[in-house]
C-alpha cells in the first residue's frame, strides 16, 4: 500500500512538472504565432515595385528620347524629342507590336548645308572641333535660320524582344510645323524606318537606324521648303519601367 502510494505520488509530481513545462512553452510561443498570423507575408520590395530600373524586364509602356538628323528645307537639322510607346505581345511569334507617339523639335544646324547628301553633312561636323564648337561630349550647334517641330503617331514591330540584340521596323504618320521670322506653315508627312535595337540593361534599350520621311504635298509652301521629303539618321534611348 505504502509502495503504491509512493509511486503514484512520484508519477503525479512528474506529470505536474511535464504539464507545467508544456504550458510555459505554449505561453511563450503564443505571441509569436499570433503575430505571424496577423502580419501578412511581405513580398520583397524589389519584386513588388519592379526592382532596379536596370534589372526589371522590358515590358509594358516605354518612355525615352530620340534624335533625328536630316535635311529640312534649306539646311540639315538636328532634331531631338520624346517617345511614348505601348508594347503589345504578338501571340503567334512571341515578338512585340508597339504603338504610340513621337515628338521632336529642331535644335540646331547639322553639318554644312551645302553638303551633297546627309552622310557628307555628318562628316562635315568634324569641323566643329576646329571651330571650338565641340568639346568632349558636348557640341554647341550653329543656330538654324528657321524653327521646326513635328508630332506623329507610330506603329511598329520588334523582333527577338527577349534577346540583347534585336531589330524593328515602324511607320509614322504626322505633321510638322516650319517657321521663319515672317511666317509659319504646316505640312503632313509619313515616315518609314528600321533600327537595330541593343538592350543595354533589361529595361534600357538603345536604337540606331535609318528613316525616310515622305512629304505629303498640299497648299502653298514657304520659299526653300517646297519639298520636305528626306532621308534621316535615327537613334533613341528607351526606358521601360511600367
Amino acid at each position: 500500500m505504502t509502495t503504491a502510494t509512493t509511486c503514484r505520488s512520484i508519477l503525479q509530481r512528474s506529470d505536474r512538472a511535464l504539464l507545467t513545462a508544456l504550458v510555459m512553452g505554449t505561453i511563450a510561443m503564443t505571441p509569436t504565432a499570433a503575430h505571424a498570423e496577423e502580419t501578412p507575408s511581405k513580398e520583397p520590395l524589389a519584386g513588388a515595385y519592379g526592382g532596379s530600373i536596370f534589372k526589371s524586364e522590358a515590358r509594358g509602356v516605354s518612355a525615352g528620347f530620340h534624335r533625328w538628323l536630316g535635311r529640312v528645307g534649306t539646311h540639315y537639322a538636328d532634331c531631338v524629342g520624346a517617345t511614348l510607346l505601348v508594347a503589345v505581345d504578338d501571340p503567334w511569334r512571341g515578338n512585340h507590336f508597339y504603338f504610340g507617339a513621337v515628338f521632336a523639335t529642331a535644335v540646331g544646324e547639322y553639318g554644312d548645308p551645302n553638303s551633297a547628301d546627309l552622310f557628307a553633312a555628318a562628316a562635315s561636323t568634324t569641323d566643329y572641333i576646329d571651330q571650338g564648337r565641340s568639346v568632349g561630349g558636348t557640341t554647341a550647334l550653329p543656330p538654324l535660320p528657321y524653327s521646326y517641330s513635328t508630332i506623329a503617331g507610330r506603329a511598329g514591330y520588334r523582333l527577338r524582344t527577349k534577346s540583347w540584340a534585336s531589330a524593328e521596323a515602324y511607320v509614322d504618320l504626322g505633321y510638322g510645323l516650319v517657321g521663319t521670322s515672317d511666317a509659319a506653315q504646316m505640312h503632313g508627312f509619313t515616315a518609314a524606318g528600321a533600327n537595330v535595337v541593343v538592350k543595354v540593361f533589361p529595361s534600357l534599350s538603345w536604337t540606331l537606324g535609318m528613316q525616310y520621311r515622305v512629304d505629303i504635298p498640299g497648299g502653298d509652301r514657304l520659299a526653300g521648303f517646297e519639298e520636305l521629303s528626306a532621308l534621316a539618321i535615327y537613334n533613341s534611348m528607351e526606358l521601360v519601367k511600367f
